[in-house]
């Protein structure tokens, strides 16, 4: 059953079933909009009314989740699922 307060992004990775989903909560697909929009950490912070170390916490959650090292790879998967109707 899927999660009401979760995304799905699929991995880039080439195993041999397939790109797995990669589930992120409501909030971490959120904050994924916000940075592929080019917002930093303090302009999320503001935007949403979260601590700085909240947005750190959410976007390293984000990083581990889809398996990417910087944020533009996480604006790169938001913008792929977002354009083939995923999100």
């Amino acid at each position: 059953m899927k999660d009401p307060n979760s995304t799905s992004f699929h991995s880039g990775s080439q195993e041999p079933a397939g790109p797995r989903p990669v589930r992120l909560t409501k909030r971490q697909a959120e904050i994924a909009q916000w940075i592929a929009e080019g917002k930093s950490n303090g302009d999320i912070a503001g935007i949403l009314g979260l601590s700085l170390q909240t947005v750190k916490n959410h976007v390293s959650a984000i990083l581990e989740r889809l398996g990417v090292e910087n944020r533009t790879a996480v604006a790169i998967y938001f913008l792929r699922n977002r354009a083939s109707g995923e999100n």
